[in-house]
């Protein structure tokens, strides 16, 4: 089941994506409890999709879900914590709550900085996310460089098509069409 939630998710199809990811939620929970690091693997994975299908209270709670069950299965500073910190601070920077997204992105990049390492892409997408929270917030003067930097080190570290480079870039060149700088815009399209 759990295959299939990612291959329907890969082929733009998120309601079986759902369907079959809350079904390896219950046989995951059925056989190796609520407590289980896999119950929180796939709350997060949930939480993913309902991002991504816009239901953004149920994304919250499915993150928050995953990041309870990891408290009790998994070491305080792990990847998979890392990762749902960052989807929360997604969830809620598009939920309209900057400052409490600005917080959870910090965790979520200060565990990838330690974790991963200053050059990967878990940091640098964590950087793009917080980057663009930061200008949310009214502090572009802090955000547009975190933002900047982040989209050249996913490029540098994966590629253009990457997801996280390609929200990256959106949002960079959403800001710099906000504040009419074109000439920068059309580097980044460049």
């Amino acid at each position: 089941e759990a295959n299939l939630g990612i291959l329907y998710d890969r082929e733009g199809d998120t309601a079986r994506a759902v369907a079959t990811t809350q079904t390896a939620l219950k046989i995951t929970r059925d056989r190796l409890g609520s407590s289980h690091y896999l119950t929180g693997y796939y709350l997060d994975a949930l939480a993913n999709l309902f991002l991504k299908a816009n239901d953004l209270p149920t994304a919250e709670a499915d993150a928050r879900q995953a990041l309870a069950v990891y408290a009790k299965a998994l070491p305080a500073r792990h990847l998979y914590v890392a990762s749902t910190h960052q989807l929360l601070g997604e969830v809620l920077l598009r939920r309209g709550f900057p400052a409490a997204a600005e917080a959870e992105l910090r965790t979520a990049l200060d565990m990838n900085m330690g974790l991963a390492g200053p050059d990967s892409w878990r940091v640098a997408r964590s950087e793009a996310s917080l980057g663009w929270t930061l200008i949310a917030r009214d502090k572009a003067a802090d955000g547009e460089p975190m933002l900047r930097a982040a989209r050249s080190k996913l490029l540098a570290s994966v590629c253009p098509q990457h997801p996280a480079t390609q929200q990256a870039t959106t949002w960079l060149l959403e800001y710099y069409r906000a504040h009419h700088r074109d000439a920068e815009a059309a580097r980044v399209l460049a």
